[in-house]
């Protein structure tokens, strides 16, 4: 009965100095990077079976531990142990770093802790939990890097942005545009300003492939936009601004290779990453001699009173000529053939209801499509002048159906209605 307790005894006494001889050998090679996969799942299953690895490393540190372990050492040893455990000793003793430090040590059973950690809630064992461990890591680490721009909304540069620093954009985290790419291959983000003033300008742009000159979508300013890769020789597109108050430009560049763009001006593209395309558009106002026309000007029919959709293009020419306060322009209305019939049009005693088509001040006659394109043209001047716009700085004229764009029966007549700016002096 006394030899089955001694051996009870000594088989405790044995585990203990395994424990602590293998746990040895474990931060030994764990600090010479020569460690074994298969000593490393011994002490870890070895410190999870003594319940080290359930401390709380925030609630015991590696003395506390250290001098735990020490106690159970202090056990009377039986004489039969003395060999063994001087064997272990010796072999584990030589492996030991003499510049482990506690606070390794405390890193050391913190890793453990957290392995069993991991076993215990996703009931796995030691080693898929180490492996799961270390995945959950690795994407840690390389998440910011990896997240696709695509996923992150662009906000939009601020209004105080300068010419200095036209570039100034500010990557949210918030991600309201990630079904962008659900849909399409690319995200082009235009980053579109005064070259003047460095202001952000506002406006639509379209995107052509570039090899086949065929149209391929319309898209905002200063937003993230989707494009799909047109699948041309080149993977190129070609963005056409055309925003009023603004000499038009094009810029062309491979979606695959942004930086290989094409552009006659300062204008360029960059990659912000594999998915997402910065273009910064530098815009120049219109000079002398140029011409532009008021697409976004829409007047009721028979009428020279304006739909209220046109004040912000209105805005547009106010802000134009009041950056430029030398500036004279010539307005010319044209229309859609030369017939004859009902003029709506302001009249003297007008208050300036320019949008309202009931307003009684508003005078009714019969007229030639000359006479009604000239009213158009003064309409916009007579806007103009309500905004403080001296009137000898805008001329206009009428010139009916002379100057038509396509036949007046064709399905794009209604481009033949339009009024033209075009810049006189500067």
């Amino acid at each position: 009965m006394a030899i089955t307790k001694s051996y009870k005894k000594a088989s405790l006494l044995i585990g203990v100095l395994i424990i602590v001889g293998v746990s040895s050998a474990y931060f030994s090679g764990s600090f010479t990077g020569q460690s074994s996969e298969s000593e490393t799942l011994i002490v870890e299953q070895t410190l999870v079976d003594s319940e080290v690895a359930e401390v709380d490393s925030d609630e015991y540190s590696g003395d506390e531990i250290a001098k735990e372990t020490t106690a159970e050492l202090t056990i009377e040893k039986d004489p039969i142990l003395a060999k063994e455990e001087s064997t272990i000793e010796e072999n584990t003793s030589s492996k030991i770093s003499p510049i482990v430090t506690k606070e390794v040590i405390n890193e050391e059973f913190k890793k453990v802790a957290v392995v069993a950690e991991v076993a215990e809630e996703d009931q796995v064992t030691l080693p898929e939990a180490t492996k799961k461990l270390e995945v959950k890591q690795s994407e840690q680490l390389i998440a910011p890097t990896s997240q696709p721009m695509a996923e992150q909304k662009v906000k939009k540069v601020e209004n105080n942005v300068t010419h200095l620093d036209p570039f100034n954009l500010i990557i949210s985290s918030e991600v309201d545009d990630s079904n962008i790419f659900e849909k399409y291959d690319f995200g082009v983000y235009v980053n579109a300003f005064n070259e003047s003033n460095g202001k952000i300008v506002e406006g639509d742009l379209q995107v052509y492939d570039n090899v086949r000159s065929k149209k391929i979508s319309t898209i905002k300013t200063h937003e993230m936009a989707g494009v799909n890769d047109p699948k041309n020789r080149n993977h190129s597109i070609r963005i056409i601004s055309s925003v009023f108050g603004y000499r038009p430009q094009e810029l062309s560049f491979s979606l695959n290779d942004p930086s290989n763009y094409s552009s006659e001006t300062a204008s360029s593209a960059i990659a912000l990453s594999d998915s997402v395309i910065r273009v910064n558009l530098h815009l120049e106002r219109l000079k002398a001699g140029d011409i532009a026309v008021m697409w976004k000007v829409y007047f009721f029919k028979d009428a020279a009173i304006m739909q209220s959709r046109s004040k912000p293009e209105l805005q547009d020419l106010f802000n134009l000529m009041n950056e430029n306060p030398t500036m004279k322009i010539a307005l010319h209305g044209h229309t859609n053939g030369n017939s004859h019939g009902k003029v709506i049009h302001l009249g003297e005693l007008d208050n300036g209801d320019f949008f309202n088509i009931n307003s009684d001040k508003h005078v009714e006659t019969t007229g030639s499509a000359q006479k009604l394109s000239l009213y158009r043209a003064e309409t916009i001047q007579n806007y103009l002048i309500s905004k403080g716009i001296d009137k000898s700085r805008v001329n206009i004229k009428g010139w009916g159906g002379k100057k038509m764009l396509h036949d007046k029966h064709s399905t794009k007549a209604n481009l033949n209605v339009r009024v033209e700016v075009e810049v006189l002096e500067i």
